[in-house]
């Protein structure tokens, strides 16, 4: 969705014939297969995303969200996985990160979360697997209790 209706002229995607610029959401919610929320997290943004928008989409389509989590209304968009009124959600943000231990998103088999790392570089996240994989060598390695307790640095 733009504002302006149109990609600015100097924009690489501005006549590419598979690329349309929008204005008015509904359309582009009905039809829709993927809807990625990518916008800051302002007063007019807070909360903007909810029933009214995902009953707007496909009962096939999924919604990802990477941008902030409270750009959805959550309790909403729980309630809308809960009745399957979309396939599903993919959400590396949430309102509260993590969402807390008795939020219905971690029971959601249409609910798919992730530790907000979509932001981070490919060697961050591979920093990260290298570190878990050491840990879990090591962990594998020991052979008393003792050094099985804070084998992770």
């Amino acid at each position: 969705s733009s504002r302006a209706g149109k990609l600015p002229d100097s924009h690489r995607l501005a006549n590419h014939p598979k690329v349309t610029v929008v204005k008015d959401l509904e359309p582009l919610l009905q039809q829709s297969d993927f809807v990625s929320i990518h916008c800051p997290l302002n007063d007019q943004t807070r909360g903007s995303f909810g029933r009214a928008q995902i009953s707007q989409m496909k009962p096939t389509a999924f919604l990802i969200n990477t941008s902030r989590g409270a750009i959805c209304n959550e309790p909403e968009l729980i309630e809308c996985l809960q009745e399957n009124m979309i396939a599903g959600a993919g959400l590396d943000v949430t309102t509260t990160e993590p969402p807390p231990m008795d939020s219905p998103l971690w029971e959601l088999s249409n609910a798919y979360l992730s530790p907000h790392t979509g932001w981070r570089r490919i060697e961050t996240r591979q920093r990260l697997v290298d570190m878990t994989a050491d840990s879990i060598e090591a962990y594998c390695q020991a052979e008393t209790e003792e050094q099985m307790i804070n084998i992770v640095n």
